[in-house]
């Protein structure tokens, strides 16, 4: 029934009107997770489900919060700020990960989002985890408590977790990040190392291991990793013409005639 509603006339006032009615007082929550589907389905043009979405994501049953939580990630009206950062502390992991992947598509990242994202950095899923770090990394400022959190994470087994923690820690004060970006030059993973080397270089240019990681993946096979390289090297300082660096081998002195 909503997949029909949702085609109908590609989504006109009318028919986000008629899936808010079912998804606010329908009391099944079968047709809620459909309505809410149906309206993500629309997109953009369902903004208006904004506040029935949100008073579903944090008041409905866990299948429909999940739903709805989905459907305000792919609209983003104006409450889906809201619902990411109440739906980090949902009980329901699925809601908690689809909420912190929210931020990844929302246009801007408030300030007022920093408590519960650093709070979201001890989530017991390493996906929620990645995902606040991602969203830390977009804030101007780190808020109070991150940079220890992420210190943690930075240590943590997952890859796409040490990235995320890397890259939100190049917010912080140098002197409160410097030995753990020396330690990451050591990662297994080639983009945590040359996270951690850019942040070293943009301090001191001429440290020796972070230009080494840097020029190390030139040659990697990942495109990402080559265009990560590319915006790094003008960081490191080139060798002055004439010095014995940029020479080469010197020429043997003639001998004795």
């Amino acid at each position: 029934m909503c997949e029909v509603l949702s085609g109908w006339s590609g989504g006109t006032e009318r028919v986000v009107e008629g899936l808010c009615q079912a998804l606010a007082e329908d009391d099944s929550a079968w047709v809620q997770s459909s309505a809410a589907l149906a309206l993500g389905r629309i997109g953009t043009g369902a903004a208006r489900a904004g506040p029935a979405l949100l008073r579903a994501a944090q008041t409905g049953e866990a299948g429909v919060r999940e739903q709805a939580m989905r459907a305000l990630v792919m609209i983003q009206p104006p409450e889906a700020t809201e619902a990411f950062t109440s739906g980090l502390a949902d009980a329901t992991a699925e809601v908690r990960m689809v909420a912190s992947a929210g931020w990844m598509k929302a246009e801007a990242v408030p300030a007022s989002a920093g408590p519960a994202l650093v709070e979201a950095l001890r989530d017991p899923e390493p996906q929620v985890r990645a995902n606040a770090a991602h969203a830390l990394a977009r804030l101007e400022e780190l808020p109070t408590g991150a940079v220890t959190a992420l210190r943690e994470c930075a240590g943590d087994p997952n890859d796409g977790l040490r990235l995320n923690a890397a890259l939100a820690l190049r917010q912080a004060p140098s002197a409160e990040a410097a030995d753990l970006m020396e330690h990451l030059l050591n990662d297994p993973n080639v983009r945590v190392r040359l996270v951690a080397a850019g942040a070293i270089l943009s301090v001191t240019p001429t440290h020796p291991h972070a230009a080494e990681v840097v020029l190390a993946a030139t040659d990697d096979q990942s495109p990402r990793v080559r265009q990560a390289v590319e915006e790094l090297l003008p960081l490191i300082p080139k060798e002055p013409a004439g010095s014995d660096a940029s020479k080469g081998e010197a020429p043997l002195a003639p001998t004795g005639m």
